[in-house]
Protein backbone atom coordinates (compact mmCIF):
# COMPACT_ATOMS: atom_id res chain seq x y z
CA UNK A 1 0.00 0.00 0.00
CA UNK A 2 2.86 2.33 0.94
CA UNK A 3 4.49 1.59 -2.33
CA UNK A 4 0.99 2.41 -4.36
CA UNK A 5 0.52 5.92 -2.44
CA UNK A 6 4.40 6.58 -3.40
CA UNK A 7 3.77 5.72 -6.68
CA UNK A 8 0.86 8.28 -6.55
CA UNK A 9 1.90 10.95 -5.11
CA UNK A 10 6.06 10.60 -7.31
CA UNK A 11 3.40 10.79 -10.77
CA UNK A 12 1.26 13.55 -9.72
CA UNK A 13 4.35 15.75 -8.87
CA UNK A 14 5.99 15.10 -11.60
CA UNK A 15 3.40 15.76 -14.49
CA UNK A 16 3.81 19.87 -15.64
CA UNK A 17 -0.07 19.59 -16.37
CA UNK A 18 -3.48 18.22 -15.34
CA UNK A 19 -6.04 16.27 -17.08
CA UNK A 20 -8.46 18.99 -19.44
CA UNK A 21 -11.51 17.92 -17.17
CA UNK A 22 -9.65 19.35 -13.88
CA UNK A 23 -9.98 22.94 -15.42
CA UNK A 24 -14.14 22.49 -14.97
CA UNK A 25 -13.21 20.66 -11.47
CA UNK A 26 -11.33 23.67 -10.53
CA UNK A 27 -13.37 26.42 -12.09
CA UNK A 28 -16.31 24.73 -9.73
CA UNK A 29 -14.16 24.49 -6.61
CA UNK A 30 -13.39 28.51 -7.31
CA UNK A 31 -17.05 29.10 -7.25
CA UNK A 32 -17.57 27.59 -3.78
CA UNK A 33 -14.33 29.19 -2.14
CA UNK A 34 -16.08 32.21 -3.55
CA UNK A 35 -19.53 31.71 -1.39
CA UNK A 36 -21.31 30.74 -4.49
CA UNK A 37 -22.80 27.08 -3.33
CA UNK A 38 -25.53 26.93 -5.83
CA UNK A 39 -22.76 25.55 -8.18
CA UNK A 40 -23.00 22.31 -6.00
CA UNK A 41 -26.53 21.70 -7.58
CA UNK A 42 -26.35 23.36 -10.73
CA UNK A 43 -22.82 22.55 -11.59
CA UNK A 44 -22.52 19.85 -14.82
CA UNK A 45 -20.55 17.77 -12.11
CA UNK A 46 -21.40 16.17 -9.17
CA UNK A 47 -20.41 18.37 -6.19
CA UNK A 48 -18.02 15.61 -4.18
CA UNK A 49 -14.31 16.60 -6.15
CA UNK A 50 -14.94 20.10 -6.79
CA UNK A 51 -15.73 20.45 -3.14
CA UNK A 52 -12.77 18.43 -2.00
CA UNK A 53 -10.09 20.84 -4.30
CA UNK A 54 -11.84 24.03 -2.64
CA UNK A 55 -11.64 22.22 0.75
CA UNK A 56 -7.56 21.49 -0.18
CA UNK A 57 -7.42 25.01 -1.59
CA UNK A 58 -8.57 26.46 1.50
CA UNK A 59 -6.56 23.92 3.87
CA UNK A 60 -3.33 24.90 1.66
CA UNK A 61 -4.41 29.07 1.93
CA UNK A 62 -2.43 29.50 -1.07
CA UNK A 63 -2.91 32.55 -3.62
CA UNK A 64 -5.04 32.16 -6.86
CA UNK A 65 -2.99 31.37 -9.61
CA UNK A 66 -3.54 28.75 -11.86
CA UNK A 67 -0.24 26.81 -10.77
CA UNK A 68 -1.83 27.40 -7.15
CA UNK A 69 -5.24 25.84 -7.94
CA UNK A 70 -3.65 22.82 -10.02
CA UNK A 71 -1.70 21.45 -7.26
CA UNK A 72 -4.84 22.24 -4.80
CA UNK A 73 -6.99 19.59 -7.38
CA UNK A 74 -3.59 17.25 -6.77
CA UNK A 75 -3.73 17.23 -2.93
CA UNK A 76 -6.94 16.47 -3.31
CA UNK A 77 -6.52 13.49 -5.31
CA UNK A 78 -3.60 12.72 -2.80
CA UNK A 79 -5.65 12.70 -0.14
CA UNK A 80 -8.14 10.52 -1.74
CA UNK A 81 -5.06 8.25 -2.92
CA UNK A 82 -4.19 7.59 1.12
CA UNK A 83 -7.84 5.96 1.38
CA UNK A 84 -7.86 4.22 -2.02
CA UNK A 85 -5.34 1.91 -1.89
CA UNK A 86 -5.66 0.65 1.35
CA UNK A 87 -9.37 0.33 0.22
CA UNK A 88 -8.25 -1.43 -2.51
CA UNK A 89 -5.94 -3.83 -0.66
CA UNK A 90 -9.05 -4.58 1.48
CA UNK A 91 -11.22 -5.55 -1.27
CA UNK A 92 -8.40 -7.98 -2.84
CA UNK A 93 -7.97 -9.59 0.77
CA UNK A 94 -11.73 -10.38 1.68
CA UNK A 95 -12.33 -11.51 -2.07
CA UNK A 96 -9.14 -13.48 -2.41
CA UNK A 97 -7.13 -13.26 0.79
CA UNK A 98 -4.04 -11.42 2.26
CA UNK A 99 -0.86 -12.52 0.32
CA UNK A 100 -2.89 -12.31 -2.66
CA UNK A 101 -4.19 -8.39 -2.17
CA UNK A 102 -0.28 -7.80 -1.00
CA UNK A 103 0.65 -8.84 -4.53
CA UNK A 104 -2.47 -6.66 -6.52
CA UNK A 105 -1.04 -3.54 -4.65
CA UNK A 106 2.39 -4.30 -5.90
CA UNK A 107 1.44 -5.04 -9.19
CA UNK A 108 -0.73 -2.09 -9.11
CA UNK A 109 2.29 0.10 -8.54
CA UNK A 110 4.63 -1.23 -10.46
CA UNK A 111 3.47 -2.62 -13.32
CA UNK A 112 0.71 -0.68 -14.42
CA UNK A 113 2.06 2.68 -14.44
CA UNK A 114 -0.92 4.48 -16.02
CA UNK A 115 -3.03 3.55 -12.64
CA UNK A 116 -1.24 5.56 -10.37
CA UNK A 117 -1.34 8.58 -12.81
CA UNK A 118 -4.56 8.65 -13.07
CA UNK A 119 -5.34 8.12 -9.36
CA UNK A 120 -3.18 11.53 -9.09
CA UNK A 121 -3.98 13.68 -11.83
CA UNK A 122 -6.53 16.31 -10.07
CA UNK A 123 -9.65 14.52 -11.51
CA UNK A 124 -12.79 13.11 -9.81
CA UNK A 125 -11.71 9.32 -10.44
CA UNK A 126 -9.31 9.31 -7.25
CA UNK A 127 -12.42 10.14 -5.33
CA UNK A 128 -14.82 8.23 -7.00
CA UNK A 129 -12.25 4.90 -6.64
CA UNK A 130 -11.53 5.55 -3.18
CA UNK A 131 -15.12 5.44 -2.01
CA UNK A 132 -16.42 2.98 -4.35
CA UNK A 133 -13.51 0.57 -3.42
CA UNK A 134 -14.68 0.75 0.16
CA UNK A 135 -18.29 0.29 -0.72
CA UNK A 136 -16.63 -2.71 -2.69
CA UNK A 137 -14.76 -4.37 0.12
CA UNK A 138 -17.56 -3.51 3.00
CA UNK A 139 -20.65 -5.10 0.79
CA UNK A 140 -17.95 -7.72 -0.23
CA UNK A 141 -17.31 -8.78 3.24
CA UNK A 142 -21.63 -8.52 4.41
CA UNK A 143 -22.11 -11.14 0.90
CA UNK A 144 -18.89 -13.12 2.71
CA UNK A 145 -19.92 -13.15 5.84
CA UNK A 146 -23.77 -12.10 5.84
CA UNK A 147 -22.86 -9.19 8.47
CA UNK A 148 -25.58 -6.30 7.98
CA UNK A 149 -23.41 -3.83 9.19
CA UNK A 150 -21.06 -4.00 6.55
CA UNK A 151 -23.74 -3.26 4.46
CA UNK A 152 -24.60 -0.55 5.99
CA UNK A 153 -21.07 0.68 5.77
CA UNK A 154 -21.11 -0.20 1.70
CA UNK A 155 -24.08 1.13 0.80
CA UNK A 156 -22.95 4.78 2.88
CA UNK A 157 -19.64 4.82 0.66
CA UNK A 158 -21.56 3.71 -2.59
CA UNK A 159 -23.51 6.86 -2.08
CA UNK A 160 -20.69 8.45 -1.58
CA UNK A 161 -19.02 7.46 -4.94
CA UNK A 162 -22.57 8.82 -6.42
CA UNK A 163 -21.99 12.26 -5.04
CA UNK A 164 -18.36 12.40 -6.49
CA UNK A 165 -19.51 10.51 -10.10
CA UNK A 166 -22.68 8.97 -11.44
CA UNK A 167 -20.50 5.45 -11.64
CA UNK A 168 -21.10 5.34 -7.69
CA UNK A 169 -24.72 3.93 -8.96
CA UNK A 170 -23.01 1.08 -10.23
CA UNK A 171 -22.42 -0.59 -7.10
CA UNK A 172 -26.10 -0.90 -5.91
CA UNK A 173 -27.64 -2.20 -9.16
CA UNK A 174 -24.16 -4.97 -9.41
CA UNK A 175 -25.52 -5.71 -5.60
CA UNK A 176 -29.28 -5.94 -6.47
CA UNK A 177 -27.89 -8.55 -9.11
CA UNK A 178 -25.91 -10.40 -6.60
CA UNK A 179 -29.08 -10.86 -4.34
CA UNK A 180 -31.49 -11.65 -7.00
CA UNK A 181 -28.90 -14.22 -8.30
CA UNK A 182 -28.05 -16.09 -4.89
CA UNK A 183 -31.79 -17.08 -4.66
CA UNK A 184 -30.82 -19.43 -7.77
CA UNK A 185 -27.36 -20.64 -5.41
CA UNK A 186 -27.15 -22.85 -2.74
CA UNK A 187 -24.32 -21.07 -1.27
CA UNK A 188 -26.09 -17.74 -1.78
CA UNK A 189 -28.85 -19.64 0.34
CA UNK A 190 -27.07 -20.63 2.84
CA UNK A 191 -25.05 -17.26 3.52
CA UNK A 192 -27.87 -15.18 3.35
CA UNK A 193 -31.31 -16.73 4.64
CA UNK A 194 -34.61 -15.16 3.22
CA UNK A 195 -35.02 -13.13 6.93
CA UNK A 196 -31.99 -11.32 6.19
CA UNK A 197 -32.04 -11.32 2.47
CA UNK A 198 -35.32 -9.43 3.07
CA UNK A 199 -33.19 -6.98 5.19
CA UNK A 200 -30.61 -6.35 2.92
CA UNK A 201 -33.28 -5.57 -0.11
CA UNK A 202 -34.88 -2.43 2.10
CA UNK A 203 -31.73 -1.41 3.31
CA UNK A 204 -30.31 -1.75 -0.40
CA UNK A 205 -33.31 0.45 -1.62
CA UNK A 206 -33.62 3.42 1.56
CA UNK A 207 -29.97 4.14 2.10
CA UNK A 208 -29.23 5.35 -1.68
CA UNK A 209 -32.20 6.94 -1.70
CA UNK A 210 -31.46 8.68 1.42
CA UNK A 211 -28.06 9.52 0.15
CA UNK A 212 -28.73 10.32 -3.32
CA UNK A 213 -32.09 10.96 -3.68
CA UNK A 214 -31.44 14.99 -3.00
CA UNK A 215 -28.78 15.33 -5.69
CA UNK A 216 -31.01 13.83 -7.57
CA UNK A 217 -33.83 15.99 -7.21
CA UNK A 218 -31.45 18.98 -7.41
CA UNK A 219 -30.51 17.87 -10.66
CA UNK A 220 -33.48 16.51 -12.30
CA UNK A 221 -31.92 13.44 -13.16
CA UNK A 222 -28.95 11.04 -12.33
CA UNK A 223 -26.56 13.43 -14.03
CA UNK A 224 -26.79 16.63 -16.18
CA UNK A 225 -24.34 15.88 -18.57
CA UNK A 226 -25.12 14.98 -22.18
CA UNK A 227 -23.13 11.60 -22.00
CA UNK A 228 -25.32 10.43 -18.97
CA UNK A 229 -28.10 11.30 -21.52
CA UNK A 230 -26.95 9.23 -24.28
CA UNK A 231 -25.92 6.42 -21.96
CA UNK A 232 -29.48 5.60 -20.54
CA UNK A 233 -31.11 6.68 -23.38
CA UNK A 234 -32.66 10.13 -22.27
CA UNK A 235 -30.74 12.44 -25.21
CA UNK A 236 -29.87 11.38 -28.93
CA UNK A 237 -26.58 9.28 -29.70
CA UNK A 238 -24.11 12.11 -31.06
CA UNK A 239 -24.25 12.89 -34.38
CA UNK A 240 -21.97 11.09 -36.46
CA UNK A 241 -19.18 14.04 -36.81
CA UNK A 242 -19.59 15.53 -33.45
CA UNK A 243 -16.37 17.22 -31.65
CA UNK A 244 -16.46 14.69 -29.11
CA UNK A 245 -15.70 11.47 -31.13
CA UNK A 246 -12.61 9.92 -31.67
CA UNK A 247 -13.10 9.32 -35.30
CA UNK A 248 -15.80 10.49 -37.77
CA UNK A 249 -18.54 7.83 -38.34
CA UNK A 250 -20.14 6.64 -41.74
CA UNK A 251 -23.94 7.93 -41.42
CA UNK A 252 -25.12 4.79 -43.25
CA UNK A 253 -22.91 2.95 -40.76
CA UNK A 254 -24.88 -0.46 -39.31
CA UNK A 255 -25.44 -0.62 -35.57
CA UNK A 256 -23.09 -3.65 -35.43
CA UNK A 257 -19.98 -1.86 -36.68
CA UNK A 258 -20.62 0.68 -34.37
CA UNK A 259 -20.82 -1.25 -31.39
CA UNK A 260 -18.10 -3.54 -32.80
CA UNK A 261 -15.77 -0.57 -32.81
CA UNK A 262 -16.76 0.76 -29.71
CA UNK A 263 -16.01 -2.66 -28.18
CA UNK A 264 -12.60 -2.75 -29.44
CA UNK A 265 -11.99 1.02 -28.22
CA UNK A 266 -13.12 0.91 -24.83
CA UNK A 267 -11.06 -2.91 -24.65
CA UNK A 268 -7.55 -0.61 -25.95
CA UNK A 269 -8.71 2.07 -23.23
CA UNK A 270 -8.73 -0.53 -20.79
CA UNK A 271 -5.61 -2.04 -21.72
CA UNK A 272 -3.45 1.16 -21.03
CA UNK A 273 -4.03 0.90 -17.73
CA UNK A 274 -4.48 -3.13 -16.94
CA UNK A 275 -1.29 -4.22 -19.24
CA UNK A 276 -2.12 -7.60 -20.98
CA UNK A 277 -0.05 -9.76 -18.41
CA UNK A 278 -2.10 -8.40 -15.69
CA UNK A 279 -5.39 -8.89 -17.61
CA UNK A 280 -4.11 -12.85 -17.68
CA UNK A 281 -2.95 -13.25 -14.57
CA UNK A 282 -6.60 -11.99 -13.52
CA UNK A 283 -8.47 -14.36 -15.89
CA UNK A 284 -6.31 -17.37 -14.39
CA UNK A 285 -7.96 -16.71 -11.12
CA UNK A 286 -11.21 -16.08 -12.85
CA UNK A 287 -10.70 -19.76 -14.26
CA UNK A 288 -9.52 -20.90 -10.47
CA UNK A 289 -12.27 -19.67 -8.95
CA UNK A 290 -14.67 -21.43 -11.44
CA UNK A 291 -12.71 -24.64 -11.17
CA UNK A 292 -13.39 -24.65 -7.31
CA UNK A 293 -9.58 -24.33 -6.85
CA UNK A 294 -10.45 -20.93 -4.81
CA UNK A 295 -13.55 -20.41 -2.84
CA UNK A 296 -16.31 -19.05 -4.62
CA UNK A 297 -19.28 -17.18 -2.87
CA UNK A 298 -21.67 -14.38 -3.56
CA UNK A 299 -18.83 -11.67 -3.36
CA UNK A 300 -16.56 -13.05 -6.51
CA UNK A 301 -19.93 -13.05 -7.90
CA UNK A 302 -20.68 -9.65 -6.73
CA UNK A 303 -17.33 -8.39 -8.54
CA UNK A 304 -17.66 -10.57 -11.92
CA UNK A 305 -21.20 -8.59 -12.31
CA UNK A 306 -19.85 -4.92 -10.95
CA UNK A 307 -16.97 -5.90 -14.08
CA UNK A 308 -19.07 -7.13 -16.65
CA UNK A 309 -21.56 -4.17 -16.03
CA UNK A 310 -19.31 -1.28 -16.22
CA UNK A 311 -17.41 -2.56 -19.35
CA UNK A 312 -21.41 -2.60 -20.93
CA UNK A 313 -21.96 0.87 -20.11
CA UNK A 314 -18.32 1.84 -21.07
CA UNK A 315 -19.24 0.26 -24.55
CA UNK A 316 -22.65 1.67 -24.51
CA UNK A 317 -21.11 5.31 -23.64
CA UNK A 318 -18.59 4.59 -26.54
CA UNK A 319 -21.08 3.73 -29.13
CA UNK A 320 -23.61 6.87 -28.77
CA UNK A 321 -21.42 9.39 -27.23
CA UNK A 322 -18.26 8.58 -29.07
CA UNK A 323 -15.60 8.17 -26.78
CA UNK A 324 -13.91 6.45 -24.39
CA UNK A 325 -10.66 7.52 -22.55
CA UNK A 326 -8.65 5.05 -20.59
CA UNK A 327 -9.44 7.14 -17.11
CA UNK A 328 -12.99 5.61 -17.96
CA UNK A 329 -11.88 2.17 -17.84
CA UNK A 330 -10.42 2.97 -14.26
CA UNK A 331 -12.45 1.34 -12.11
CA UNK A 332 -12.53 -1.83 -13.97
CA UNK A 333 -9.41 -1.78 -14.49
CA UNK A 334 -8.81 -1.72 -10.67
CA UNK A 335 -11.27 -4.65 -10.04
CA UNK A 336 -9.36 -6.63 -12.32
CA UNK A 337 -6.11 -5.59 -10.98
CA UNK A 338 -7.43 -6.63 -7.39
CA UNK A 339 -7.67 -10.61 -9.03
CA UNK A 340 -4.42 -10.35 -10.74
CA UNK A 341 -2.69 -10.41 -7.61
CA UNK A 342 -4.26 -14.05 -6.56
CA UNK A 343 -3.27 -15.20 -10.87
CA UNK A 344 0.35 -14.35 -9.82
CA UNK A 345 0.05 -16.38 -6.54
CA UNK A 346 -1.43 -19.57 -8.38
CA UNK A 347 0.82 -19.37 -11.00
CA UNK A 348 4.13 -19.02 -9.18
CA UNK A 349 2.52 -21.94 -6.49
CA UNK A 350 1.74 -24.02 -9.34
CA UNK A 351 5.34 -23.43 -11.03
CA UNK A 352 6.82 -24.20 -7.58
CA UNK A 353 4.88 -27.36 -7.02
CA UNK A 354 5.95 -28.74 -10.38
CA UNK A 355 9.93 -28.44 -8.97
CA UNK A 356 9.79 -29.65 -5.39
CA UNK A 357 7.75 -31.83 -3.47
CA UNK A 358 8.18 -30.27 0.00
CA UNK A 359 6.24 -27.85 1.56
CA UNK A 360 9.01 -25.28 2.80
CA UNK A 361 10.61 -25.89 -0.94
CA UNK A 362 7.84 -25.31 -2.79
CA UNK A 363 7.46 -21.80 -0.76
CA UNK A 364 10.90 -20.74 -1.49
CA UNK A 365 10.53 -21.43 -4.80
CA UNK A 366 7.06 -19.59 -5.03
CA UNK A 367 8.27 -16.57 -3.48
CA UNK A 368 11.15 -16.56 -5.86
CA UNK A 369 9.16 -17.30 -8.82
CA UNK A 370 6.81 -14.09 -7.96
CA UNK A 371 9.71 -11.67 -7.15
CA UNK A 372 11.32 -12.65 -11.01
CA UNK A 373 7.84 -12.27 -12.41
CA UNK A 374 7.60 -8.75 -10.32
CA UNK A 375 10.89 -7.98 -11.61
CA UNK A 376 10.02 -8.64 -15.40
CA UNK A 377 6.74 -6.86 -15.14
CA UNK A 378 8.27 -3.51 -13.43
CA UNK A 379 11.00 -3.36 -16.15
CA UNK A 380 8.55 -3.80 -18.94
CA UNK A 381 6.79 -0.96 -17.63
CA UNK A 382 9.54 0.93 -16.83
CA UNK A 383 9.72 3.54 -19.75
CA UNK A 384 6.11 4.25 -19.33
CA UNK A 385 6.61 4.68 -15.39
CA UNK A 386 9.20 6.89 -16.57
CA UNK A 387 7.30 9.27 -18.72
CA UNK A 388 5.70 12.40 -17.24
CA UNK A 389 1.82 12.27 -17.70
CA UNK A 390 0.04 15.18 -19.64
CA UNK A 391 3.74 15.99 -20.90
CA UNK A 392 1.92 16.09 -24.97
CA UNK A 393 -0.01 18.91 -22.94
CA UNK A 394 3.09 20.98 -22.01
CA UNK A 395 2.86 23.02 -25.05
CA UNK A 396 -1.02 24.44 -24.24
CA UNK A 397 0.59 25.25 -21.33
CA UNK A 398 3.58 27.37 -21.79
CA UNK A 399 1.13 29.19 -24.85
CA UNK A 400 -1.20 30.21 -22.35
CA UNK A 401 1.85 32.15 -20.08
CA UNK A 402 3.20 33.30 -23.45
CA UNK A 403 0.21 35.10 -24.91
CA UNK A 404 -0.98 36.29 -20.78
CA UNK A 405 2.12 38.62 -21.61
CA UNK A 406 0.36 39.84 -24.78
CA UNK A 407 -3.11 39.69 -24.78
CA UNK A 408 -4.34 43.76 -24.75
CA UNK A 409 -7.62 44.37 -23.24
CA UNK A 410 -11.13 43.40 -25.22
CA UNK A 411 -9.23 40.70 -26.94
CA UNK A 412 -10.14 37.26 -26.66
CA UNK A 413 -8.01 33.38 -27.43
CA UNK A 414 -9.49 30.74 -29.07
CA UNK A 415 -8.39 27.52 -27.44
CA UNK A 416 -10.55 23.99 -27.74
CA UNK A 417 -8.60 22.32 -24.72
CA UNK A 418 -9.21 25.29 -22.21
CA UNK A 419 -5.86 24.36 -21.25
CA UNK A 420 -3.72 27.56 -22.43
CA UNK A 421 -7.10 29.99 -21.43
CA UNK A 422 -6.71 28.50 -17.47
CA UNK A 423 -3.15 28.74 -17.17
CA UNK A 424 -2.68 32.31 -19.11
CA UNK A 425 -5.91 33.31 -16.87
CA UNK A 426 -7.49 34.36 -20.64
CA UNK A 427 -10.89 35.21 -21.71
CA UNK A 428 -12.40 33.54 -24.81
CA UNK A 429 -13.25 30.59 -25.94
CA UNK A 430 -13.37 26.81 -25.27
CA UNK A 431 -14.72 24.32 -27.18
CA UNK A 432 -18.23 24.75 -25.28
CA UNK A 433 -18.60 27.75 -27.14
CA UNK A 434 -15.67 27.43 -30.06
CA UNK A 435 -18.16 27.55 -32.96
CA UNK A 436 -19.31 31.37 -31.77
CA UNK A 437 -15.97 32.24 -30.94
CA UNK A 438 -14.85 31.73 -34.52
CA UNK A 439 -17.63 34.45 -34.68
CA UNK A 440 -16.50 37.32 -32.97
CA UNK A 441 -14.78 39.92 -34.82
CA UNK A 442 -12.53 40.49 -31.55
CA UNK A 443 -11.02 37.17 -31.35
CA UNK A 444 -7.38 38.13 -31.95
CA UNK A 445 -5.52 34.48 -30.89
CA UNK A 446 -5.90 31.16 -32.05
CA UNK A 447 -4.55 27.79 -29.74
CA UNK A 448 -4.60 24.92 -32.00
CA UNK A 449 -2.64 21.56 -32.95
CA UNK A 450 -1.16 20.56 -36.39
CA UNK A 451 -4.24 18.32 -36.14
CA UNK A 452 -7.10 20.62 -35.00
CA UNK A 453 -5.95 22.80 -38.56
CA UNK A 454 -5.47 19.91 -41.00
CA UNK A 455 -8.19 17.44 -39.83
CA UNK A 456 -10.88 15.78 -41.47
CA UNK A 457 -13.51 17.27 -38.79
CA UNK A 458 -16.50 20.04 -39.79
CA UNK A 459 -14.60 22.25 -36.92
CA UNK A 460 -11.25 21.75 -38.62
CA UNK A 461 -13.04 23.51 -42.00
CA UNK A 462 -14.38 26.15 -40.00
CA UNK A 463 -10.51 26.38 -38.47
CA UNK A 464 -8.81 26.73 -41.55
CA UNK A 465 -11.41 29.35 -43.00
CA UNK A 466 -11.27 31.23 -40.18
CA UNK A 467 -6.82 31.47 -40.18
CA UNK A 468 -7.26 32.11 -44.19
CA UNK A 469 -4.03 30.94 -44.65
CA UNK A 470 -2.27 32.59 -42.20
CA UNK A 471 0.57 30.87 -40.22
CA UNK A 472 1.86 30.72 -36.55
CA UNK A 473 3.80 33.47 -34.70
CA UNK A 474 4.28 31.39 -32.03
CA UNK A 475 5.33 27.20 -31.60
CA UNK A 476 5.05 25.23 -28.50
CA UNK A 477 6.87 23.37 -26.48
CA UNK A 478 9.62 25.89 -26.10
CA UNK A 479 12.73 24.64 -28.28
CA UNK A 480 10.21 22.61 -30.79
CA UNK A 481 10.32 23.28 -34.84
CA UNK A 482 8.15 26.24 -35.78
CA UNK A 483 6.25 26.52 -38.58
CA UNK A 484 8.78 28.75 -40.39
CA UNK A 485 11.13 26.53 -39.99
CA UNK A 486 9.56 23.48 -40.46
CA UNK A 487 8.71 24.88 -44.42
CA UNK A 488 12.29 24.64 -44.93
CA UNK A 489 13.82 22.44 -43.37
CA UNK A 490 10.90 19.22 -43.09
CA UNK A 491 11.73 17.15 -39.76
CA UNK A 492 12.87 13.37 -40.80
CA UNK A 493 9.08 11.86 -39.46
CA UNK A 494 10.02 9.05 -41.60
CA UNK A 495 13.63 8.38 -39.59
CA UNK A 496 12.89 5.77 -37.27
CA UNK A 497 12.67 6.28 -33.72
CA UNK A 498 15.87 5.90 -31.13
CA UNK A 499 14.25 6.27 -28.14
CA UNK A 500 9.82 5.52 -27.10
CA UNK A 501 9.86 8.51 -25.19
CA UNK A 502 6.62 10.58 -26.33
CA UNK A 503 7.81 14.09 -27.24
CA UNK A 504 5.22 16.68 -26.55
CA UNK A 505 2.94 17.39 -29.46
CA UNK A 506 3.61 20.77 -31.17
CA UNK A 507 1.05 23.53 -30.28
CA UNK A 508 0.89 27.00 -32.68
CA UNK A 509 -0.41 30.19 -31.68
CA UNK A 510 -2.07 32.20 -34.66
CA UNK A 511 -2.98 36.18 -34.88
CA UNK A 512 -6.08 36.22 -36.07
CA UNK A 513 -5.55 40.12 -36.79
CA UNK A 514 -2.32 39.91 -39.22
CA UNK A 515 -2.94 40.29 -43.00
CA UNK A 516 -4.09 36.64 -44.52
CA UNK A 517 -1.24 34.78 -46.07
CA UNK A 518 -1.71 33.53 -49.49
CA UNK A 519 -0.43 30.41 -49.31
CA UNK A 520 -1.94 27.15 -49.06
CA UNK A 521 -2.61 26.28 -45.52
CA UNK A 522 -1.34 22.68 -44.24
CA UNK A 523 1.28 22.74 -46.68
CA UNK A 524 3.49 19.33 -45.87
CA UNK A 525 0.57 18.48 -43.76
CA UNK A 526 0.79 15.94 -40.75
CA UNK A 527 -2.39 14.20 -42.20
CA UNK A 528 -0.73 11.91 -44.76
CA UNK A 529 1.96 10.90 -42.33
CA UNK A 530 0.62 10.97 -38.61
CA UNK A 531 -2.87 9.83 -39.15
CA UNK A 532 -2.80 9.65 -35.19
CA UNK A 533 -3.09 13.41 -34.57
CA UNK A 534 -6.92 12.77 -35.22
CA UNK A 535 -7.32 11.68 -31.85
CA UNK A 536 -8.78 14.58 -30.08
CA UNK A 537 -7.14 15.04 -26.56
CA UNK A 538 -10.29 14.95 -23.99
Amino acid sequence: MTLAIGATAWQSIRSPVFGRDGIRYVAQARSIAAGDWSILAKGIDHPGHPLAIAVAHLLRNAGDSPESWQRSARWASLAAAFWLWPSFWAFAAVSFGHRAATLSCLLAALAAPLAPKLVGDGLSESWLLALALTGFAAIAQFLKAGSLPWLVVGLTAAGGAYLVRPEGMLIPLALALTLMTSLLIRSGRRNLPYSQLRVALVVLVALPMLICGPLIILKGGIGTKMSIGRLVGTTAPASPWAIERHRPLDPDEPAWKIWGLAAKDMFQSFREVTPGPLVALAALAGVGILRGGSRRGLDHLFGAIALALSALALIRLNAVAGYCEPRHTVLPALLTLAASGRGLEMLARGFAARLTRSNRRTDVVALVVVCLILMGLTLRAWPETCRRFHEDLLGYRQAGEWLAERVAPGETTLDLTGIALFFGGLPGDDAATFQQGLENPHARWLVARPSHVEGPWPYCAAIRQRLEGRRPVASFPLGSVSARDSDTNPPPQSRRRRHRRVEPSRVDVYDLMTPPSTAEPGRGSAMAERPDLFRLVK
